[in-house]
């Protein structure tokens, strides 16, 4: 099982937090011996420790669109990943990972509602998330960071098998 961790930064002192970043992921390194990923935007932190399970030559994470403005950390598996990689063919894969159809169903749903404006940086509607997680068969958490829209989606299975926690420090960082 892997382990996903970071910060969703408002404070300014991005250096403390990067220190705090790192002490989460030295916590949670026993879950995912094979690989371990940190991406430092100015938004945050997103970390990964990965148990290579599906994919294990390209699946490293977090996962990056093509044009590197979706950033995805998972800890889980997407059980429907074949079938939704058929459904949404057109995005273009980074890797062979399970869990990186979320970033698909993300940019078919975020274009679709806009009309393929590219010029448009939208929030994901309510409907939009509802229809994103009625697609996924799994057991799951993941934050899902837009940079472009500076939106991040975090969310869970509806059973909540994987852990997923979150705080607000008194800097009202996430």
């Amino acid at each position: 099982m892997c382990g996903i961790a970071g910060f969703i930064a408002n404070s300014q002192n991005k250096l403390e937090l990067k220190s705090i970043a790192k002490k989460m992921v030295d916590m949670i390194g026993h879950r995912g011996p094979d690989d371990s990923g940190c991406v430092d935007t100015d938004s945050g932190f997103f970390l990964h420790e990965r148990l290579s399970i599906i994919d294990p030559f390209s699946g490293s994470q977090p996962i990056h669109d093509k044009k590197n403005k979706l950033i995805l950390t998972v800890n889980g598996e997407i059980y429907n990943y074949k079938e939704l990689r058929s459904k949404y063919s057109n995005y273009e894969y980074q890797t062979g990972s399970d869990c990186e159809v979320i970033n698909a169903i993300y940019t078919h749903l975020q274009k679709n509602e806009f009309n393929g404006n590219k010029d448009v940086c939208p929030e994901m509607t309510k409907d939009n998330i509802i229809t994103l997680f009625d697609q996924l068969d799994g057991q799951f958490s993941f934050v899902l960071h837009d940079m472009e829209a500076n939106m991040t989606l975090v969310g869970r299975d509806p059973y909540g098998i994987t852990p997923l926690y979150y705080g607000i420090d008194k800097e009202h960082n996430i």
